[in-house]
């Protein structure tokens, strides 16, 4: 309630899916196809921009990981604005959206250190202009290059951290291009598999239709025969069978 309480007036990743801020994985994936078979066939540019909106909050919300940091996202009004160029094709790849995640996430790494900065910057500012006022400038100007260090320093790790995810996502995207073309490969299989158990069933047909044929022919001379009254030559067709 409280996330849901933080977002009423939001457009979330939860009401571009049009479900609650609690739904677990399987409602997270019935919308999606619901949806995704909503706007799938659709021509127009705004029918493809919102079927880019609803690929790109399935992803963030079908991995536990991704869903935990975007509602803190969200319920600290770090999540930025959703938003997509109307000319983006409809054909963009899952990839184009794990770029946009990774460079979403390295700003929100860059925000996060900030915040965790400003509240020691703003207490260094105010010593800063008392010292200044009292004429304590020595102190005032080592309290500004304090102040410069621990900004710099929050960038230089927030670098790393983006780092880090961008490996990360690297890693992931690596992980499930292999995992298609393992996919790729049982479908090729399967294929293959198919088309010789056909193959298989022609050939099979094709023996019984000729097998049927000379069985006919067999017995059209079995007849002829003993219409001749060459019954010795009748039986001896008859033991020969037709197969």
């Amino acid at each position: 309630m409280a996330l849901q309480d933080q977002t009423q007036n939001k457009r979330t990743f939860y009401k571009i899916l049009q479900i609650s801020d609690d739904a677990d994985v399987d409602a997270i994936t019935a919308s999606y196809q619901r949806l995704k078979s909503k706007y799938g066939d659709a021509n127009d540019a705004a029918a493809r921009n919102e079927l880019l909106f609803i690929e790109h909050a399935y992803e963030t919300l079908s991995n536990p990981n991704s869903r935990r940091l975007y509602d803190r996202q969200v319920a600290n009004d770090f999540a930025p604005p959703i938003r997509y160029e109307q000319s983006e094709p409809a054909s963009a790849n899952w990839f184009s959206s794990s770029k946009l995640i990774m460079v979403m996430v390295g700003v929100i790494a860059l925000g996060a250190y900030g915040l965790n900065t400003r509240h020691t910057e703003e207490v260094s500012k105010i010593s800063v202009a008392k010292e200044v006022m009292t004429g304590q400038n020595d102190i005032a100007r080592a309290g500004v290059e304090g102040t410069v260090e621990n900004t710099s320093k929050a960038i230089d790790v927030a670098a790393q951290i983006a780092q880090q995810h961008n490996e990360l996502a690297q890693r992931q995207f690596d992980i499930q291009r292999q995992e298609a073309d393992m996919r790729r490969i049982e479908a090729e299989n399967r294929i293959k598999a198919n088309e010789d158990r056909m193959a298989a069933q022609v050939v099979a047909q094709k023996a019984a239709a000729e097998r049927e044929e000379r069985c006919r022919y067999m017995r059209s001379l079995i007849a002829q025969a003993n219409q001749a009254g060459a019954y010795e030559e009748a039986r001896a067709l008859q033991a020969r069978g037709c197969n």
